[in-house]
């Protein structure tokens, strides 16, 4: 072969590899977004009640939620990228209850079953899942958490421990013992005073006197008590009244303080429950949730109280009294202790013992996963996003 035709097969094949389309780790073709087929004009949507990502408006009919929102802001934007002047796409919402998510996102298609092309209901993606189906990036964050009954942050019990701790401390009590010993010892000269006292005019007295007295008058009325509660004219009682004011300002403040103090440690030392503390709980968890796979995992020993797929459900079974904590979305749980009839009833605990990324679930090889992805993260780094969440959560 001459050095012509070699140079001439060699830019052949280096032009065939570049056109090639890219492939990954085990040699199969990477999708690209111009050989992506376009998504059905009826797109089947997956949805069930769990505010506030999806829920069902009654007042509407609709099907409402953060996730919903999300999916038709998701949606328009395919839309322009297709072109305004194509049919535009419909999205018909179908009802998968938890326990036919799977069903719904198998393939090929099980007659008689719900099917799905999507899932935008929350959905955490774990390991095993993926294995199963595929999952657009997340799109929020949530993790396991407890609900429980409100009670009040002040235990009564813990402030009197507190209080009396605080009594014996090396330095308090001395300290009271002390204002209180310098209180009577004035109380006494007072009365004493008070027994050889001869009523007589101020203006009668020496100029000093009366300008001394003038001074504990002045001084007695900037606290708010006038010279009648004492009721006295000479400068020896009325000093000696001034003082028994600040000693009895000084021991109220003290003990005002201490207790207040003992009240604030008492509400802060409410310690968190724990899932080891759970063995002496009547507590309920959604059966088939990543929370049921996490305290089986984590203490095989227990038996929860299994209820449907429904966060709502579960905190009715706490209010009414039915169990004592209720293991389940965090997000939901903070959604929905927000408003009646949870509200002022039951909280949700600060911390969350897990982390649990939601995202949307398509069938394994969905085609509409990678246009979705990345119209989802455009969708997700926009300035509407941020509104969007504070819809539901607040700011």
């Amino acid at each position: 072969m001459s050095l012509g035709r070699a140079v001439v097969l060699l830019v052949v094949l280096f032009v065939a590899a570049a056109m090639a389309p890219p492939t990954h780790a085990q040699g199969q073709p990477l999708v690209t977004p111009t050989t992506m087929p376009p998504l059905p004009e009826v797109i089947r949507v997956g949805v069930r009640e769990a505010p506030p990502f999806t829920y069902l408006q009654p007042t509407t009919g609709r099907w409402k939620g953060l996730s919903v929102d999300l999916w038709h802001a998701v949606t328009f934007q395919l839309q322009l990228d297709r072109g305004l002047d194509a049919p535009p796409y419909r999205t018909e919402f179908v009802v998968v209850p938890f326990a036919d998510v799977a069903s719904a996102l198998s393939r090929p298609e099980t007659p008689g079953q719900i099917a799905v092309d999507v899932l935008i209901a929350p959905l955490t993606i774990t390991e095993e899942r993926e294995q199963a189906y595929d999952y657009t990036h997340q799109y929020f964050p949530s993790g396991l958490a407890f609900a429980l009954p409100k009670v009040s942050g002040i235990n009564l019990g813990e402030a009197v421990d507190r209080f009396v701790e605080a009594l014996r401390h090396e330095h308090v009590l001395p300290a009271l013992g002390l204002v209180l010993a310098a209180t009577l010892l004035f109380a006494v000269a007072a009365f004493s005073a008070s027994q050889a006292f001869r009523s007589r005019d101020i203006a009668e007295g020496p100029a000093r006197e009366r300008a001394l007295v003038f001074t504990v008058l002045g001084a007695l009325k900037a606290t708010g008590i006038d010279r009648e509660v004492f009721g006295f004219r000479s400068f020896l009682m009325l000093a000696l009244s001034l003082v028994l004011l600040v000693f009895g300002t000084i021991i109220s403040a003290s003990i005002t303080g201490v207790i207040t103090a003992a009240l604030t440690l008492s509400a802060m030392d409410t310690e968190e429950l724990d899932v080891s503390e759970l063995h002496d709980q009547r507590f309920g968890v959604v059966a088939g949730s990543t929370h049921e796979a996490y305290l089986r995992e984590l203490a095989p020993d227990m038996e929860p109280t299994l209820l449907e797929a429904s966060q709502r459900r579960g905190l009715e079974k706490l209010l009414a009294g039915d169990i004592d904590v209720f293991v389940g979305d965090e997000a939901q749980l903070r959604y929905l202790v927000a408003k009646p009839p949870f509200r002022d009833k039951l909280e949700v605990q600060p911390r969350a013992m897990t982390f649990e990324p939601i995202g949307w679930a398509l069938p394994a090889g969905s085609p509409y996963r990678e246009p979705l992805n990345a119209e989802l993260l455009g969708v997700l780094r926009s300035e509407a996003w941020p509104g969007l969440v504070a819809e539901y959560f607040g700011d």
